[in-house]
């Protein structure tokens, strides 16, 4: 089960990185680094690099756990950052596919205050 999970993940994330590419963005798969994970990819957008936590759910059942997953977003921001030396930390979204639906379907989500900081009024 777990393999066709990690197999179900990963063609996400192929997918998320081809729609981004396939509008001018510059994105890319992040490699797995266990416990130091860096997230599952990197965006370009606006001036703006974001990492990634990418979820697919299995079905409509499933549950969203969006805390623990943005949890899990900006602990792999910091470590992206970390590993790269960089001054301060990329900024971490969780997009997370519904079951059945296309990839331009996927919902983002942030907390409110990082996307108050990337949007100064």
């Amino acid at each position: 089960m777990a393999n066709a999970a990690r197999r179900v993940g990963s063609t996400f994330e192929t997918d998320v990185v081809a729609f981004a590419r396939e509008r001018g963005y510059s994105a890319e798969r992040l490699p797995r680094v266990g416990r130091l994970d860096e997230g599952d990819l990197s965006l370009t957008a606006g001036g703006h690099l974001y990492v990634c936590e990418l979820k697919a759910r299995r079905d409509r059942n499933s549950s969203l756990n969006l805390g623990s997953w943005l949890g899990e977003a900006h602990r792999e921001s910091a470590n992206y950052a970390t590993a790269r030396a960089l001054p301060g930390h990329p900024i971490p979204i969780l997009i997370v596919k519904s079951p059945g639906k296309s990839i331009g379907k996927a919902f983002v989500v942030q907390y409110l205050e990082d996307w108050i900081n990337e949007h100064p009024a």
